[in-house]
């Protein structure tokens, strides 16, 4: 049998304090004083805690590709919307998109007969064959990467990436978690208007980060400043456990 403790003592999911991180910065003043008082020193920035946005899992790649257009319906403006984007990701990488369109990794069925897929759904293995900088591998894994939380605020874009247990993630097909973190902002930046002129900052919160912000640093706000959710408080301080 497993022991009696409740769960919040024994939860190891990274994804969920990174949520009871956010609800404190939406919701307790105190909290979000103290913590973007702590990211701005850190990090050099100017993040105003009476006025930001933040978001979770971010996609914002995949998210802004689904508003160009129905893909069921896929009208022709769809469709023109579409080439636009990728004109602009293949000049981005070096890459003639001329030459390299026809190929059927980047369509759901004949080239030039259906639809063009998302970049997030091209097929790794064919992307391998065709092109050796392996920039639009690159540009595939940014489509799938979700950033734990994404905050701006006076003109400042901020990417945290949340770790405990885990480290830096990695795959045999050359996938370089922060490497490619580094290419979804500039993405953002190259084919969302909204974010072109935001200075963009990645940082990590992680246990023992060379460059970020730590686990101990943070437990200390939680620990100092008032909580009006008795829950959250008692969950993230069970994180001093780890040493």
């Amino acid at each position: 049998m497993f022991s009696q403790l409740p769960y919040f003592k024994v939860n190891r999911e990274e994804r969920h304090f990174c949520f009871l991180l956010g609800a404190e910065i939406i919701n307790n003043m105190a909290f979000t004083n103290s913590f973007f008082k702590l990211l701005n020193s850190k990090f050099n920035l100017n993040l105003d805690p009476e006025s930001f946005e933040i978001y979770f899992e971010v996609a914002a790649l995949r998210d802004y590709w689904a508003d160009l257009g129905d893909s069921i319906l896929y009208s022709s403006e769809t469709h023109e919307k579409r080439v636009n984007v990728l004109k602009a990701i293949f000049a981005d990488s070096g890459l003639n998109y001329d030459d390299l369109i026809k190929h059927q990794v980047f369509w759901t069925k004949k080239p030039f007969e259906s639809k063009l897929w998302s970049p997030g759904r091209w097929a790794v293995n064919k992307l391998k064959e065709i092109d050796s900088s392996n920039n639009l591998l690159k540009v595939r894994w940014c489509f799938n990467a979700k950033p734990d939380f994404m905050v701006l605020s006076n003109n400042e874009l901020l990417i945290i990436e949340v770790k405990l247990e885990s480290s830096e993630g990695r795959n045999d097909y050359g996938y370089n978690q922060y490497e490619i973190q580094k290419k979804i902002v500039h993405l953002m930046q190259l084919l969302i208007p909204y974010f072109k002129d935001y200075k963009a900052s990645l940082a990590c919160l992680e246990l023992a980060p060379e460059n970020g912000v730590s686990w101990h640093e943070v437990l200390q706000i939680v620990q100092d400043v008032p909580f009006t959710n008795s829950f959250s408080k008692k969950s993230l301080l069970e994180l001093k456990k780890y040493k």
